[in-house]
């Protein structure tokens, strides 16, 4: 790990197309996350600007939303933290 990064989980760079929601799982827009690790990760989209600090985003696969919050936005990115402790905890959202 770099020391100047604050991560205690590693990062995988992935292009996995997404669905932005908002706390009532209403679409908001989709984005593409460029980064992923246990803990959160970064997605990109044109209306980063738009997101509210908290929401959901929907990935393939998985068979519910994640709940998550902005830590960061820059431009068109946002860097996200996930709500779970550990992967069980997508099942009670």
């Amino acid at each position: 790990m770099n020391n100047n990064e604050r991560r205690n989980t590693p990062r995988q760079e992935v292009a996995i197309p997404t669905i932005i929601m908002d706390q009532n799982l209403n679409k908001l827009t989709v984005g593409i996350i460029s980064d992923l690790s246990r803990t959160g990760c970064r997605i990109t989209s044109e209306k980063v600007c738009a997101f509210p600090d908290d929401l959901y985003i929907e990935v393939p696969g998985l068979t519910k939303p994640i709940k998550a919050w902005i830590v960061l936005r820059k431009d068109n990115m946002a860097h996200l933290e996930f709500a779970w402790k550990s992967m069980v905890d997508v099942y009670v959202i």
